[in-house]
């Protein structure tokens, strides 16, 4: 029998015991505005245990909601409202939007009555990054929003460089999102790229973000039988961030290339926002059209 499924996208959070220090591990694979707490809870989680350093791996991480990717750097620096995440854009026909996007103090729970609650924060001036060939949208813009207030240590891929956001619209009365009264004739909605991002210092990364610092790159489609499973210290990409923590060598470190061939296509092109950075309805309202 058919049944909906939600995936959690916070698919893993642990810690790591180095021995001299305690790394928390964090895997994410979408920003999900739904999920806010339970993210905020991982965090809390990887907060309890006292961990001296983060590695946050988003290789398998297309983007999501402009508002999750805030929360998430927010939870990692213990950056306030009171600082800038983003900047915004628009054309110049909308150019009367363009604004700055803060941090967040407190965690917005849309799928939980009562509004923002306490966010666990981690206060870190350090995060490791792994990235991948299709870490994208939302995931690079924790990477280019937290470089102005923390050091962000890259460890992996290239990364696409999509550093523009998007918004849904139906056909249906002004402002185009009203799902209640949408014309049930008219299946198609469009997805229009309608602002571009910066960080509080104007950077921008449209050729995506490039390793400064790790030499082990996994080249290929991320299937070869030899890759051991996320969050396994012998992973090729978390041990070099690990050794890159500790100073210590780490066993078996080098590169995994498939022989699988190239990839052209993954599960997140097919389903949608797979790839992609959005504004919530609540943001897009403000768009007079």
């Amino acid at each position: 029998q058919a049944v909906e499924i939600h995936e959690n996208p916070v698919f893993m959070a642990k810690v790591i015991d180095t021995g001299s220090k305690q790394v928390g591990y964090l895997a994410l694979n979408a920003f999900r505005a739904n999920y806010h707490q339970a993210l905020n809870d991982s965090v809390g989680t990887l907060l309890s245990q006292g961990i001296d350093e983060l590695i946050l791996d988003l290789r398998y991480n297309g983007g999501g909601a402009i508002v999750t990717c805030s929360v998430l750097a927010s939870m990692i620096s213990g950056n306030d409202s009171t600082d800038v995440f983003a900047k915004f854009t628009y054309s110049e026909k909308r150019s009367a939007l363009n604004s700055e996007y803060s941090f967040f103090s407190k965690l917005p729970v849309d799928d939980q009555a009562g509004g923002d609650i306490a966010m666990n924060t981690l206060s870190l001036n350090r995060l490791y990054v792994l990235t991948g060939w299709g870490t994208a949208s939302a995931s690079e813009m924790v990477i280019n929003g937290l470089k102005p207030y923390i050091e962000v240590i890259q460890v992996g891929e290239q990364t696409v460089g999509k550093d523009v956001g998007s918004i849904t619209v139906y056909d249906s009365p002004p402002y185009y999102n009203n799902k209640e009264n949408l014309n049930p004739n008219h299946k198609i909605a469009m997805q229009p790229i309608v602002v571009k991002l910066v960080n509080a210092d104007g950077q921008d990364y449209p050729n995506g973000f490039t390793p400064e610092r790790a030499n082990v790159v996994i080249e290929g489609d991320y299937l070869d039988e030899n890759l051991p499973p996320m969050g396994d210290p012998s992973d090729p990409l978390l041990a070099r961030a690990l050794q890159l923590i500790t100073g210590e060598p780490v066993a078996k470190l080098q590169s995994v290339s498939s022989s699988k061939g190239e990839l052209f296509k993954d599960s997140r092109d097919l389903k949608p926002f797979g790839k992609d950075m959005y504004l919530l309805p609540e943001r897009f309202e403000e768009i007079n059209f």
